[in-house]
């Protein structure tokens, strides 16, 4: 049994208050609005195995009926019986001490119940705590034990009031009471939950597709150890370019969908590595609504910064691909290198977050001296080697963990686990939908990196030259991470479920947005978006510079200017708050929140669809007008499509379906559509009472590449998800289509 935590104890408490005291009316009105199958679901919801004490008595689960024997379905699940409601009611109002010596409605205290299970079930502590006592005051110090090492007699008279009133009691009791008060606190906490849930007529429904087995093998299939066709430069921009849209595609579902924004901060909270413990096998106490705020924090950063990371690759391999000054080249070059090995290792840092929570919970520890960019650091501990005949599949993947795996060694992991996956389909279900995500993310960037390598000469990683983004993206993830502390958002995000209701994912990201601003001067969205210009800038006067040296320098890497450091961070924020002003009324198109009624992002370098007086219009057959009305509905309730239907209605727009390895799909116009009708006419498209129109909506691409998704449904967040990309990619929209006459 571990030393019980009386810190944790006290903010689960608050949690419990401030819970009650937000929904304490609602949650009263719902549960006598149960009938008793429906209270048995919400006790079992939070249980481990969905399995609770039948009375009691019941011993079948061990030493819980010892610590909690009120926590039963034949008490707490009673029709019609406000059992429960008192329970809440008296922990979430009463102070801790109140709790220790009595319970609601005249049943024993937590002191008392447990001396009664140590008289009459035989609990013990397994540790003595010789000479060690615990308080039980209401303060700071409630629950905290001292040890006692000099003058035992004259400490122990002085102990004697407390003694005698019953709040300082032996440590090995001590513990017991603490267990005791922890577990049903977080009982009460995580049905609060669950009742909100249940009871919730209001809440958005859209499912969150899990991203299955065939979202992870996406990236599997596409590093193609069959196919040797070396990229080429417009490849290596095209992907960098159909990434970035992808990601921004992702942050708009943040902010405008709440499914989304809940689904990304759960996979936050549950993954953070506070949870793992140390190497003294100590955990954190984290699992409760003070983390919360930061999650969402840690899920909104996270897609801002993965949109400007790839706006920027994708900006600069422009810049690359059409300037001839060597000394430009060279040092774009350099700068590529780095944000591709940033990316790599935060990829990588993602996947070992996603398995030390899940499949490989003992074989990672946290670190407790270490930190990075103020995030604490997982490490793997013992011997991977030893898993290879037993479990290959975990054995891969701690591989691709391991710090001397870089990209280019990733690459022989990743296809022994692809031939792992089409030997040992089944064995890849264990994997949860995070490790997906992060393995999914971490293969398509060790892709990149391979096919970079193949169309430009790309210099070695290096700590000196070309630091330039990597550096000013991390003092400014360091930024936020400092300030994370200080963010409250329980109003609107405990528990966690609470995102689904009407406003409250909105409200959520308009006080994260706030809040931002008053800690930095400035909008997320802003401080990236001058990130990214800052650094363009940068490496465009390099041409100007270069030019004026001599032949050699003009071939040689160019320092970019060095940032200035002796900035302090106060002047920095009014900085920000000075430009602030001087800035258009337009939103980011890297903000947190949906833009304001009457303003609009116009960024022509950043969004890839513009709006025009004559919208586009495609004709196309009546299913074919159906499944895109369904891929762009509205309705939280919308249908699946099938991958066949997708597909011939692609098909119908005039684009080839072209497969590629595994479930990797791209649709694209054929050339000569393609030079005929201005970049992206399909067959079909008309405009406006015109016969010429186009297909893309005139934004310059004439294809798109995606995945056949698990069992070939597009449904949930993927059915979101791509309606996201097809009206980036293409400025599509449900009016986009036409039956044919």
């Amino acid at each position: 049994m571990a030393e019980a935590s009386p810190d944790f104890l006290v903010e689960i408490h608050q949690d419990l208050a401030r819970k009650w005291k937000l929904h304490g009316a609602k949650i009263e009105k719902i549960w006598r609005s149960m009938d008793q199958k429906t209270r048995l679901e919400a006790i079992k919801a939070g249980a481990a195995d969905g399995v609770v004490l039948k009375n009691p008595s019941d011993s079948s689960l061990g030493n819980v009926h010892k610590f909690i024997p009120e926590w039963n379905t034949q008490e707490v699940a009673a029709a019609e019986s406000d059992f429960l409601l008192d329970m809440l009611r008296y922990r979430a109002t009463k102070t801790l001490e109140d709790q220790y010596h009595a319970g609601f409605n005249g049943r024993p205290g937590d002191y008392e119940l447990i001396v009664h299970s140590m008289q009459k079930k035989n609990l013990r502590h397994k540790e003595p705590f010789e000479d060690c006592y615990t308080f039980f005051m209401d303060g700071e110090r409630y629950g905290h034990s001292y040890k006692v090492k000099l003058d035992k007699e004259g400490t122990l008279k002085a102990f004697g009031p407390a003694i005698k009133a019953g709040v300082c009691v032996p440590q090995a009791v001590g513990e017991l009471v603490l267990t005791r008060q922890t577990y049903l606190l977080q009982c009460l906490n995580i049905i609060i939950g669950d009742i909100l849930d249940l009871g919730s007529k209001t809440r958005n429904t859209k499912n969150v597709a899990k991203r299955t087995l065939d979202s992870a093998t996406e990236s599997l299939a596409k590093m193609g150890i069959q196919n040797s066709t070396k990229a080429d430069l417009p490849d290596v921009i095209s992907t960098a370019a159909d990434q970035s849209s992808a990601l921004e595609a992702r942050l708009d579902l943040l902010r405008t969908e709440p499914v989304a924004l809940e689904h990304a901060v759960n996979c936050a909270f549950y993954t953070r590595p506070e949870i793992v413990p140390d190497e003294r096998g100590r955990s954190m106490p984290s699992l409760h609504d003070k983390f919360i705020s930061g999650a969402v924090l840690d899920a909104v950063l996270g897609a801002v910064k993965n949109a400007a990371t790839w706006r920027y690759v994708s900006r600069i391999l422009d810049l690359y691909s059409t300037e001839t000054d060597k000394a430009l080249k060279a040092t774009v070059a350099q700068e590529l290198a780095n944000i591709c090995n940033q990316e790599y290792l935060r990829c990588q840092n993602a996947l070992k977050r996603a398995l030390a929570t899940s499949l490989g919970t003992k074989w990672f520890k946290r670190l407790s001296n270490g930190s990075d960019n103020g995030v604490a650091r997982l490490a793997i501990k013992g011997d991977p080697t030893l898993l290879l005949r037993e479990d290959p599949l975990l054995h891969h993947l701690l591989r691709l963990c391991q710090p001397d795996t870089t990209a280019t060694k990733a690459i022989d992991w990743i296809q022994q686990l692809d031939g792992l996956r089409q030997s040992h389909p089944m064995d890849w279900e264990r994997l949860v939908s995070v490790a997906y995500y992060a393995l999914g993310d971490l293969i398509t960037i060790v892709l990149f990196t391979q096919s970079l390598g193949q169309a430009i000469s790309v210099p070695a990683f290096s700590r000196k030259k070309g630091q330039q983004f990597v550096a000013e993206s991390s003092k400014l993830e360091t930024e936020m991470n400092k300030i994370k502390p200080e963010l409250d958002l329980t109003e609107f995000a405990a528990p966690l479920e609470m995102l689904l209701e009407p406003g409250m994912a909105e409200q959520a990201l308009k006080k994260l947005d706030d809040f931002i601003v008053d800690k930095s001067g400035a909008q997320i969205g802003f401080l990236y978006e001058d990130l990214i210009s800052g650094c363009v800038q940068n490496l465009e006067a390099i041409k100007e510079n270069s030019s004026k040296g001599s032949g050699d320098q003009r071939d040689a890497f160019v320092p970019l200017p060095a940032a200035d450091t002796a900035t302090t961070a106060q002047a920095q924020i009014q900085q920000r708050r000075e430009k602030a002003k001087t800035r258009p009324t337009q939103s980011s198109t890297l903000a947190i929140t949906t833009p304001a009624e009457g303003t609009k992002a116009a960024d022509k370098d950043n969004i890839e669809t513009t709006e025009q007086s004559a919208e586009p219009r495609v004709s196309v057959k009546g299913t074919t007008a159906k499944t895109f009305a369904t891929i762009f509905s509205k309705s939280e309730k919308r249908s699946p499509i099938t991958w066949t239907a997708f597909e011939a209605a692609m098909g119908d727009c005039g684009f080839a379906v072209v497969p590629k390895q595994g479930s990797i799909y791209t649709f694209e116009l054929p050339s000569t559509n393609v030079a005929e009708n201005d970049a992206g006419l399909g067959k079909n498209a008309t405009a406006a009472g015109d016969n010429k129109g186009t297909v893309s909506h005139s934004t310059g691409y004439s294809s798109i590449t995606t995945h056949r998704p698990h069992q070939s449904i597009i449904e949930g967040y993927d059915l979101l998800y791509l309606a996201s990309r097809l009206r980036r990619r293409f400025g599509w929209s449900a009016s986009t289509f036409e039956v044919s006459s």
